[in-house]
């Protein structure tokens, strides 16, 4: 049971050098797509070359963090279902980004385009919950701590998105939500991991300090 909960939550630490590795490497291969400028989710809209293939990327990323929401939730014991749902209700909602395209620039906006765009507005709601959640109830003051960072830096970012659309550096904005979250995700796991693993093994005994 240990081995799965430990594979469950490697999935949400692979997860972010998923999304990273796939809107690096699609972007550094699309003709004329402009990372400061262009959103992620550019790579994936209809008539973009590797669309299909960023598009799978949000699918399997949002995967890997279903697969580890379930054992996230004890990062905030006193609210260990409502973190590990709001966790699943965040992967779900990249599926759905990766599933429902967004509409490129100046075409009519299509019901699948605005299915990616609520998918987006709903899963970042409940990323910001899970955030709040760590941050309050979270057992170890250093979760605390930058669950609360993390979750204001991300809050703050959203509001500049919201009203620099269009700008030059409109995809660095949406970089800033998007990285700091999957990060923050990513480094979760990796410390319950960390800890399962010491309090399992329980402090080495130096030769002969037993006697």
């Amino acid at each position: 049971m240990t081995s799965l909960r430990t594979l469950r939550l490697g999935c949400v630490v692979s997860s972010a050098p998923v999304l990273a590795a796939g809107a690096v490497v699609l972007g550094a291969m699309t003709s004329g797509y402009r990372p400061m400028a262009d959103t992620v989710s550019r790579l994936g809209s209809a008539g973009q070359p590797y669309a299909r293939w960023m598009q799978a990327v949000f699918v399997l990323y949002g995967i890997l963090v279903l697969v580890g929401a379930g054992p996230l939730g004890d990062a905030a014991p006193p609210r260990r279902r409502l973190l590990g749902a709001a966790v699943a209700g965040y992967a779900l909602a990249a599926v759905v980004v990766g599933l429902a395209p967004k509409d490129p620039p100046d075409v009519e906006v299509t019901v699948t385009s605005q299915i990616h765009v609520a998918a987006t507005i709903v899963g970042g709601g409940l990323i910001l919950l899970a955030m709040v959640l760590v941050a309050t109830g979270a057992p170890r003051r250093v979760d605390r701590v930058l669950a609360g960072a993390v979750a204001i830096f991300t809050a703050v970012s959203v509001v500049v998105f919201r009203f620099t659309w269009g700008a030059s550096f409109y995809g660095l904005v949406e970089r800033c939500i998007l990285a700091p979250t999957a990060i923050w995700l990513a480094v979760l796991a990796t410390a319950t991991i960390v800890r399962e693993r010491r309090a399992t093994t329980g402090p080495a005994v130096a030769p002969g300090g037993s006697g």
